[in-house]
C-alpha cells in the first residue's frame, strides 16, 4: 500500500484562501489581528495561505500551543481563541445546524478545505481554502497502480475535499478528518493484517506516521520534523521518482535472487567435482572468476533500467 497526505504532498504546498465568512462581524477587527497572530506561528499551508491574504496588524497573544494535526490556540485579553479543524475550534457546534445563507451551506458542502477561527468555543469564522494538485501527480498515482500497489489518501481535511481529489486522482481509498494518532493507527491497522506500507507526507502532523511505515518519503521542501522521521528525501518536486523507485527496487531485488541462484547453483557443481579431483586447482580458480564477472556484469545490467526509467520519468 502507498499511502500520501494530501495537503502540500498531493497538492501544493501553497493552498488559496478562497473564501472568508463572517459568524460575527462585530468581532471582525479584533479577530482578524488575532488570527493573524496565530498563523504567524504555523508551517502548516493553510495557514501560510491566511498569512499571505491577510495584511494586518498581529495581536500580542499569550500562552501559544500548537496542536499538530488539530490547529492553534492562544490567549488574547483573557479569552480562548482557536484556529484549525472545526472539531477542533468549536467542538460543541456542528457547522451544519448554522444559521447561514443558502451560499454558506454550498460552500460547506463542496470541495474546498475548511478551517474555523473561534473565541472562547464560539465560531467566530469559515474559512474555505482551494487546493491546486501538484503536476504529474495523475501520472504517478497511476504508474503505481500499474505496478499492482494499491493508493490510499491519508488527510485531516474535511470529507469532501478529500472525496473530490480522491475522483480526480482515480483513488479508490481514502480516510478524512484524521488526526496524527489515527493516521499512525491506521498504518499500523494494515501492517498488522501482513500488508507493507510506505507513506509519503510533508507536514509536522505526518511525522508519527512517517515513523511507523514500512519505507517513508517526504520532499525536500517539507517541515524539518517531516523530514527527519523520513527514509528518503525526494530532491525537487516531481514525484515520478516514487514509482520509478519501486520499479527499480524489483529489478534490483529479482537481479539479487538471480546472482544467488547462480552463485549457490555453480557452487553446488564445482565443489564437489574440485573435491572429487576431477577438476584442476588452475581450471576451479578461472571457473570461480568466470562466475563472478557473470554475477558483476548481470548487476551491471541495471543501469540500462536506469536509463530506460530515466526515459519514462522524462516523457511523464
Amino acid at each position: 500500500i502507498f499511502a500520501f497526505d494530501k495537503t502540500g504532498t498531493i497538492t501544493q504546498d501553497k493552498p488559496r484562501l478562497a473564501h472568508f465568512h463572517w459568524i460575527n462581524e462585530n468581532e471582525k477587527q479584533t479577530a482578524r489581528s488575532v488570527l493573524r497572530g496565530l498563523v504567524e506561528l504555523s508551517e502548516h499551508p493553510l495557514s501560510q495561505a491566511v498569512k499571505s491574504e491577510l495584511k494586518v496588524d498581529l495581536a500580542d497573544l499569550s500562552e501559544v500551543q500548537n496542536y499538530p494535526g488539530e490547529g492553534l490556540e492562544a490567549n488574547y485579553e483573557g479569552q480562548v481563541w482557536r484556529f484549525g479543524r472545526p472539531d477542533f475550534a468549536c467542538k460543541d457546534r456542528d457547522l451544519e445546524g448554522l444559521p447561514q445563507s443558502d451560499s454558506v451551506f454550498s460552500l460547506l458542502d463542496s470541495e474546498y478545505s475548511i478551517s474555523c477561527l473561534s473565541n472562547d468555543g464560539d465560531l467566530v469564522a469559515i474559512l474555505f481554502f482551494e487546493d491546486v494538485i501538484r503536476p504529474g501527480v495523475q501520472s504517478v498515482i497511476f504508474a503505481l497502480q500499474e505496478q499492482g500497489i494499491e493508493t490510499v489518501i491519508l488527510s485531516g481535511d474535511s470529507e469532501s475535499g478529500v472525496k473530490k481529489i480522491a475522483t480526480d486522482l482515480g483513488v479508490e481509498r481514502y480516510q478524512s478528518r484524521l488526526t496524527p494518532a489515527e493516521k499512525m493507527s491506521w498504518v499500523q491497522q494494515q501492517q498488522a493484517r501482513g500488508k507493507t506500507v510506505a507513506m509519503i507526507g510533508d507536514g509536522i502532523n505526518d511525522a508519527p506516521t512517517l515513523a511507523c511505515a514500512d519505507v517513508s518519503f517526504s520532499l525536500a521542501e517539507s517541515t524539518g520534523l517531516a523530514n527527519l522521521h523520513s527514509d528518503f528525501i525526494i530532491l525537487g518536486s516531481n514525484l515520478f521518482v516514487l514509482p520509478r523507485m519501486m520499479q527499480l527496487a524489483k529489478r534490483t531485488r529479482h537481479k539479487v535472487r538471480q546472482n544467488l541462484g547462480w552463485a549457490i547453483t555453480y557452487n553446488l557443481l564445482a565443489v564437489p567435482l574440485a573435491m572429487a579431483g576431477l577438476v584442476s586447482p588452475l581450471l576451479a580458480a578461472a571457473g570461480m572468476s568466470v562466475s563472478s564477472i557473470i554475477v558483476v556484469y548481470n548487476s551491471m545490467r541495471l543501469h540500462a533500467n536506469v536509463t530506460d526509467l530515466d526515459q519514462e520519468t522524462i516523457k511523464n
